[in-house]
């Protein structure tokens, strides 16, 4: 009988890896991804996830929009994209 070990996550080792590429996000779209790569995922529990979708939902559902913030995007890339829209 054989018994498996779960494969450990690195998350350091992982964001190094792709960090390394220099390929960025777009890399990843250019790649044609089909899934978000685990480095990018936010583990929470159910609940907590709940409550985010539902205040997503209600931010685009009433006002059209919402904000996100410490994303870690620089303010002057945020204001380069307003002058481009």
């Amino acid at each position: 009988m054989s018994t498996q070990k779960p494969i450990e996550f690195d998350s350091y080792s992982e964001r190094k890896a792709f960090d390394k590429t220099k390929a960025g996000v777009k890399g990843l779209v250019d790649a044609q991804i089909t899934e978000i790569p685990r480095i990018f995922r936010v583990h929470v529990d159910a609940a907590s996830r709940e409550v985010v979708v539902e205040k997503i939902k209600d931010a685009a559902g009433n006002w059209g929009f919402f904000q996100v913030v410490n994303h870690g995007v620089p303010l002057s890339i945020l204001e380069e994209i307003k002058g481009i829209l």
